[in-house]
């Protein structure tokens, strides 16, 4: 049976309104205990650092999935924030290798206490009806992520 128009348009903005909100939480800068409010793909570089110690910027840039130079950029203000340092690799003078500080620790720590916390507090919310819908959910998210990579050749090009 076919979708009435008033139930996929509805659908549909409740949808926006869930994506929104959902950009605003991920673009609202957080303090992971050091001081320092940091975005999202700022703490996501330090954790990937905390996670594989020594990685070189090219490296992290492959695990990251994005340009080596957004890596530079980004490890450039994370040495700002003493969050990072940078070390040259064993025996040589070019390849430099990347190390969270102390303080870089602090962070990292602090981010997975608040994932623990978050995926917790939805966990509870949801209770066990999420246990009898986490196939439906997957396919459903694994459909809408399919429609938006498909989107993306609608976009005006210019």
């Amino acid at each position: 049976m076919p979708v009435a128009d008033d139930d996929f348009y509805e659908t549909m903005d409740l949808m926006g309104r869930v994506v929104e909100r959902m950009a605003g939480v991920y673009s609202t800068p957080h303090d992971f205990g050091t001081g320092d409010l940091l975005h999202r793909a700022e703490i996501h570089t330090v954790q990937a650092i905390g996670d594989y110690p020594g990685l070189s910027v090219t490296a992290l840039a492959g695990r990251l999935k994005v340009t080596k130079g957004a890596v530079s950029q980004m490890v450039g203000r994370l040495l700002k924030k003493d969050l990072v340092e940078r070390t040259y690799a064993p025996g040589s003078a070019k390849e430099t290798q990347l190390h969270l500080t102390e303080r870089g620790q602090v962070a990292r720590q602090g981010h997975e206490a608040y994932h623990v916390k978050v995926h917790g507090f939805v966990k509870e919310c949801l209770g066990s009806r999420f246990n009898e819908r986490a196939a439906l959910y997957r396919e459903v998210f694994t459909e809408l992520e399919s429609i938006l990579d498909q989107m993306e050749s609608l976009k005006p090009r210019g």
